[in-house]
């Protein structure tokens, strides 16, 4: 863990992105999406991830900084972020659950035809109104019963616009967060799953393209674990992608 002596206090910073937490997520992500170049990034990162209070950090020099941030020099690298850093959202008197770590307890209809979806229209129009309708969907109520790890309600278009006008109270720099997080453990379902999500000349091979219209049809029926399209979309996110690869291995090992 990074620290840094100041004054006589000790301040410290998280090792790694898995390692922050969502105080220190929330303003350093606010300092990302500022359009500064990644030198100037890295001396916004010294206050933001070690907590300086702002009396302390308006008194550090761009040497003191420059000598600092080296110290978390990770927090300007690739996003890798894989842990779910706000497992719960409080809204006023309203309570909303997030994803698991990795997304592990999303399903297939989840990810494919509304997180991706709505995440890249959000991508495309840096609308908060868009961040807003992406956040709402992620995070939901509590259910009863707790179905493959997921304790949130089912996701429904009615629900999701239900929490709209709640999500919409939280600061711009969570719902940032929120979309940071996704896009970290997008990136490591996509190396996870890195058959599935590469680039291929081969026009034959089944893979997840963000432009299809709905993986889950594709792979519904026939010989495939999912007899119905219904089965598909519910199936857990990480079982339809293990399939999908062992789909596309013997695509490559039989070619037509």
């Amino acid at each position: 863990m990074p620290k840094i002596s100041i004054n006589g206090k000790i301040y410290t910073a998280p090792a790694g992105w898995n390692a922050i937490d969502a105080k220190r997520l929330c303003l350093w992500v606010a300092a990302l999406y500022t359009r500064v170049g990644d030198d100037v990034k890295a001396q916004l990162a010294v206050p933001a991830l070690f907590l300086l209070p702002r009396g302390v950090a308006a008194k550090l020099t761009p040497v003191h900084l420059a000598q600092i941030s080296p110290l978390i020099s990770w927090a300007i690298d690739r996003n890798t972020i894989s842990k779910w850093i706000m497992p719960v959202l409080r809204v006023w008197h309203k309570k909303y659950y997030g994803p698991a770590d990795k997304l592990t307890n999303l399903t297939a209809h989840e990810y494919f035809n509304y997180a991706e979806p709505l995440f890249w229209r959000w991508k495309e129009t840096a609308d908060i109104a868009d961040l807003v309708v992406f956040c709402a969907m992620l995070y939901r109520e509590k259910r009863n019963t707790v179905i493959d790890n997921d304790t949130r309600a089912e996701l429904t278009d009615a629900g999701i616009n239900k929490r709209i006008w709640y999500i919409k109270q939280l600061p711009k720099a969570t719902l940032l967060a929120i979309a940071f997080n996704y896009e970290g453990c997008r990136a490591f379902i996509a190396k996870r799953f890195h058959k599935a999500f590469s680039k291929t000349t081969n026009g034959s091979r089944v893979k997840y393209n963000p432009l299809m219209n709905d993986i889950t049809l594709t792979l519904a029926g026939g010989d495939s674990p999912f007899p119905s399209l219904t089965e598909a979309r519910k199936s857990n996110l990480y079982t339809f992608l293990t399939y999908l690869v062992q789909l596309i291995e013997r695509q490559d090992n039989n070619p037509a």
